[in-house]
């Protein structure tokens, strides 16, 4: 049930947020190519590029970091829980110091032994996806993001060679989404 309503509240977000395009987008021929555009004031486009950095970039980036920080704190604190085969706590020591530990059935062996060996295992590899997630998508998205922002508030001339770095650095951004499945 509460996945169910986490991925309806997520397509909800998901249309929520798309609902501007409907209303700011426009099919207008562009060398006799119907395509879609948006015609804004200077400084319509500056408030624009702005909400479109904060909501794709900023917010996403915050979201992303504080997700994976929170699964790589419990994996790294739930590990630490796991108690070592053959290792008896300090207190139950002390108490029972006359008696030999009891012998364990296979099934909790096997169990505290597989689980031993791969929680470390788990937690390098959730903490090193952790960080390649986040930086793949900075690396990808921050070019785009960075450079769409400086050339809207006048900071990057309008060339043809800052049209043709435009639309390659416009290219790195889908390149997250297809990195995604190698992570």
């Amino acid at each position: 049930k509460r996945a169910r309503l986490l991925v309806v509240v997520a397509w909800a977000l998901s249309v929520l947020f798309a609902l501007p395009t409907i209303f700011l987008f426009e099919e207008k021929p562009i060398e006799d190519i119907p395509q879609c555009w948006i015609d804004l004031k200077q400084w319509q486009w500056k408030v624009y590029m702005t909400l479109v950095a904060m909501a794709l970039f900023v917010i996403p980036a915050l979201i992303i970091s504080t997700c994976y920080a929170i699964i790589v704190w419990t994996i790294w604190s739930k590990s630490q829980l796991l108690i070592p085969v053959g290792h008896i706590p300090i207190r139950q020591n002390e108490i029972h110091r006359e008696r030999p530990p009891r012998p364990l059935n296979d099934d909790q062996d096997s169990r505290r032994a597989s689980s031993r060996g791969i929680i470390p295992r788990a937690k390098i590899k959730t903490v090193k996806m952790t960080f390649v997630i986040v930086f793949v998508f900075v690396v990808c998205w921050s070019p785009y993001i960075i450079f769409d922002l400086m050339q809207v508030y006048g900071h990057i001339p309008k060339t043809q060679t800052n049209i043709a770095i435009a639309t390659l650095i416009q290219s790195l951004a889908p390149l997250n989404s297809a990195a995604n499945p190698f992570h």
